[in-house]
C-alpha cells in the first residue's frame, strides 16, 4: 500500500518442495527528505539441508528492524539499517538444536532507474551494493560479514513486453560465516525441491533472463462480494531461465567452471490486484524445472521474482 507519507509492503512466498514459507513487512515514513524504515521478516523451512554438517534441518527465522533511507536525487540514495534476529536451527540427523542470536548493522548504496506501468517495469536499470556486519554484542553470539553486489535491467519490447535480467553476486567471511542457498523464491533459482551439496556454499553467483508478457492487460474485474474489495486490473505471464552456483572457498570460487553451474527454466503468471481499488498487491505463480530433471515445483508468492 502508498501514499503521500506511508507505504507498506507485504510479501508472503510460498514453495511447494521444502515446503519452504518466508514472509516480509515493511513500512516506510516519507514526511522528511530522510525515509524511516521499520520491517519484519522471517522464514520457515522443513526438512532443508545443510552443507556445513551435511545434516537436514528445521529452521525458523525472524528479524525485525529499523532504519533510515537518505536520498540524493530521484535516482540514487543511501540507506542504513540495524537489526536483531533468532534463528533456531534443529539438525535432524544430531537431534540437537541451535540458537543463533543476531545483531546486524547493513549499509548500501542503491541506483533505481526503473520504470514501467503499474508494478511492471519496463525499462531502466537496478544496482545495489551492500554490506553486512554481525557483531557478537549485545546479546548476539555471531561474527561475520557478508558484501553483496545485485543489478537488474529491464529492456522494453514494446506493447508492454520487456526482457528482465538479474545478476546477483555475495560472500560471506568471518567466524561464523553463512552458507548462502541458490535454491527458492523470491530470486532463487527455481526448479529445486531441496537444496543439495551443489546449492548451498559461502560464495554465490547466479543470474536469471526473464521475458514479461501482458496476458489480459486490462482485466478490470472487481470482486466486491465480501471485504476487503479486490480490484483485479491486470494478468501477466513471464517465461524465465534461472542459472547459478555456490561455493565453499574463495580459491573454488576464482576457478569457477560454468558445467558446475545450476540451471532451471520455467513459466509463470501474475496477478496485478487492488486492495480497495488503493493498494497495490501482486500475486504471482510459478511452475519451474532443472534443464537435467523432468520433475516440476511449483510456487505461490505475493510480489515480484525481482
Amino acid at each position: 500500500s502508498s501514499g503521500d507519507l506511508h507505504n507498506g509492503v507485504l510479501n508472503i512466498n510460498y514453495n511447494s518442495g521444502a515446503p519452504y514459507l518466508t514472509y516480509n513487512v515493511s513500512y516506510a515514513y516519507s514526511r522528511f527528505r530522510p525515509q524511516f524504515i521499520a520491517l519484519a521478516q522471517g522464514l520457515s523451512v522443513h526438512d532443508a539441508f545443510d552443507g556445513y554438517t551435511n545434516s537436514r534441518v528445521d529452521r525458523r527465522d525472524d528479524q525485525v528492524a529499523v532504519g533510515v533511507a537518505y536520498p540524493f536525487d530521484r535516482y540514487h540514495r543511501m540507506e542504513l539499517t540495524a537489526g536483531v534476529e533468532t534463528e533456531r536451527i534443529r539438525y535432524k540427523d544430531f537431534g540437537v538444536t541451535a540458537v543463533g542470536e543476531y545483531r546486524t548493522i547493513k549499509i548500501a548504496a542503491v541506483r533505481d532507474t526503473a520504470n514501467g506501468r503499474y508494478l511492471v517495469p519496463v525499462e531502466g536499470s537496478r544496482l545495489r551494493a551492500e554490506y553486512e556486519k554481525n557483531v557478537p554484542a549485545l546479546g548476539g553470539n555471531q561474527d561475520f560479514e557478508i558484501r553483496r553486489l545485485e543489478g537488474h535491467q529491464f529492456l522494453p519490447l514494446g506493447g508492454q513486453k520487456s526482457l528482465a535480467l538479474r545478476l546477483l553476486g555475495q560472500n560471506s567471511v568471518g567466524p561464523d560465516a553463512r552458507f548462502f542457498s541458490l535454491t527458492g523464491v523470491p530470486g532463487g533459482i527455481r526448479g529445486y525441491r531441496r537444496n543439495s551439496l551443489d546449492t548451498v556454499g559461502r560464495y554465490m553467483a547466479q543470474g536469471t533472463a526473464e521475458f514479461r508478457f501482458p496476458l489480459i492487460p486490462n482485466l478490470d474485474y472487481d470482486l466486491a462480494l465480501f471485504f476487503p474489495d479486490l480490484y483485479f486490473k491486470a494478468l501477466y505471464g513471464a517465461v524465465f531461465d534461472d542459472i547459478g552456483a555456490a561455493w565453499d572457498t574463495r580459491e573454488q570460487a576464482r576457478h569457477a567452471a560454468l558445467g558446475r553451474a545450476q540451471n532451471a527454466v520455467g513459466f509463470g503468471v501474475r496477478t496485478y490486484v487492488f486492495i480497495l481499488q488503493t493498494f497495490p498487491l501482486v500475486v504471482s505463480i510459478d511452475v519451474a524445472k532443472q534443464t537435467t530433471s523432468k520433475t516440476w515445483v511449483s510456487y505461490l508468492y505475493v510480489g515480484q521474482s525481482f
